[in-house]
């Protein structure tokens, strides 16, 4: 053989090496990609979880939203206390009136800042009995934030539970 000749069984075995090294590449991207949006996903779910959680233990605007008729330019955020962190037995009740409506439930997202979200929010007992809840449990193996806060009803301790996934 002559110098600089190129036998073709070594740039074969050298081009099958090059794809190889290209497709583990290519695989470790697309997991890596898969990851960030996982991770950015999620932030986002627990910054607009806390966000709402927040909002969650105030009056709400209107404060008196549960004994008017909802519409969407009346009702601008949702709120479960008459004073801080004392939920008020009247929107327990009126929450439970927006159960099962698709509407009032779209409102209630959009007066939280979650319409880009799904929500699950309960009021609860210390002993974890619900007292009322409101949306749709996360679907097994869904990923979620949940928050919970404590506040008062009727003299009792109680938690304000918020789930939201996407």
């Amino acid at each position: 053989m002559r110098k600089g000749q190129l036998i073709s069984t070594d740039m074969l075995v050298a081009f099958v090496i090059f794809i190889l090294i290209a497709d583990a590449s290519i695989i470790m991207w697309q997991s890596e990609l898969s990851r960030a949006g996982d991770i950015e996903s999620r932030n986002f779910a627990d910054e607009a979880a806390r966000s709402a959680s927040n909002q969650l233990l105030t009056s709400g605007d209107p404060s008196n939203w549960n004994l008017i008729e909802l519409n969407e330019s009346s009702f601008h955020s949702f709120g479960l206390t008459s004073s801080s962190n004392v939920v008020e037995w009247d929107k327990i009740e009126g929450l439970r009136q927006l159960k099962g409506d698709p509407a009032k439930y779209g409102m209630v997202k959009r007066a939280l800042g979650l319409e880009f979200c799904e929500v699950w929010l309960a009021v609860l007992y210390s002993n974890g009995t619900v007292i009322e809840s409101f949306g749709e449990v996360a679907p097994q193996g869904t990923p979620s934030v949940s928050i919970d806060r404590k506040a008062m009803l009727n003299s009792s301790p109680v938690t304000v539970r918020l789930e939201v996934w996407r």
